[in-house]
């Protein structure tokens, strides 16, 4: 993490890969900057992915055991 706003994308396409990690306010900005280069043609076939601190992604983590029970997999 990068300051209090961690982002982080990585490409990887054959023959070449890479990884940007960018520091942002928030997850939108990373992701208007990779579609602005895109849209340039600096970057092709790329994706981005969101990154949480630890902190956020244990509370996603305690949200889903509290609903863990309630799940039902299609056809059962």
């Amino acid at each position: 993490m990068i300051g209090t706003a961690p982002a982080w994308v990585s490409l990887s396409r054959e023959p070449i890969r890479f990884l940007v990690i960018a520091d942002a306010e928030d997850g939108d900005a990373v992701t208007a900057a990779m579609l602005a280069a895109s849209a340039g043609g600096a970057i092709a076939h790329g994706a981005t992915q969101r990154a949480w601190t630890g902190k956020d992604f244990k509370k996603i983590c305690e949200k889903a055991a509290s609903i863990a029970g309630a799940y039902r997999a299609p056809g059962k």
